[in-house]
């Protein structure tokens, strides 16, 4: 899985009415595409900070690690309670 659809996965399952976040954090992400919202809303709730500083990038192609994901999602199920 990417992080682009991992994204998505998250913010449909964990935040599915959650307000969307003003685009352009990350400099690896153009504007409108279709996993732009999710990783931006990812970063708004501090589920993800991306995946390098200095620029800020999201690395939406990159496969989710096994350790991202469990970070990913500890952090999701956060929101819940």
């Amino acid at each position: 899985m990417s992080r682009a659809e991992m994204a998505a996965f998250l913010v449909r399952a964990f935040d599915p009415g959650g307000s969307v976040p003003d685009a352009g954090t990350f400099t690896d992400i153009e504007n409108g595409v279709w996993y732009q919202p999710a990783a931006e809303r990812l970063l708004d709730l501090g589920i993800s900070q991306g995946c390098a500083v200095n620029p800020l990038r999201y690395c939406p192609a990159n496969p989710v690690r096994r350790d991202e994901m469990a970070s990913f999602l500890i952090r999701s199920l956060a929101l819940g309670g």
